[in-house]
Formats: structure tokens, C-alpha cells, sequence
């Protein structure tokens, strides 16, 4: 590479950092997240459909046992909370699980 690719590439460097850095001071918090949804559903079933169609319109409808904290980065044991379930527990050799459902 000659010194004027690399003069060029440095200037290009620059301007790029430097639009960057803006770019990320002005993001703010809050407001509305909008996602575009590229395809119709074939149900409304997420146990009988398998992909993102169908699964992500819905997962504001359907509830779990149980879900991760979602104010906590890592998903681990100890992240693990409600949602239908108030409580649950595991019989003596870890072989069956049974939830307490709240009414």
C-alpha cells in the first residue's frame, strides 16, 4: 500500500469514528419499538407451528409456567421466575416436577 492509500484511509478512518461517536450520543431511551413482520401466520397454534411467523405475534397472548427474568442479562437457574406458576418443586429423586397454578 503507498503513502496516499494509506493518508486516504486514515482520513476515511477518521470521518468514520467520528460519525459513529455522533451517532451513538444521540440515541435516546425509551419510546416505541416497531418490527416489521414478514409473513402471514398459517396458525395460531405455537405448538404446532415451529418458526418465527408464528411464534413471535404470539407470544404476547400465551403464558408459560415459568420464564427467565428479562431485567437480567444472563439466563441461569436462579434467573428463573413466575408466570402461571406460583410455585413449584421437585419430588424426592428430581424425577417429576409439579407447579402450583395460580387460580
Amino acid at each position: 500500500m503507498n503513502n496516499s492509500m494509506r493518508t486516504i484511509t486514515g482520513i476515511v478512518s477518521v470521518i468514520a469514528m467520528c460519525f459513529g461517536a455522533q451517532a451513538a450520543m444521540a440515541q435516546k431511551s425509551g419510546g416505541i419499538l416497531k418490527v416489521y413482520h414478514r409473513d402471514t401466520p398459517p396458525s395460531g397454534s405455537i405448538h404446532e407451528e415451529a418458526t418465527t411467523s408464528t411464534t413471535s405475534p404470539y407470544m404476547g397472548v400465551y403464558n408459560n409456567l415459568v420464564m427467565y427474568d428479562q431485567a437480567i442479562a444472563k439466563e441461569s437457574m436462579e434467573t428463573i421466575v413466575p408466570d402461571l406458576a406460583t410455585e413449584w418443586s421437585w419430588n424426592d429423586d428430581k424425577s417429576a416436577l409439579t407447579f402450583k397454578l395460580r387460580g
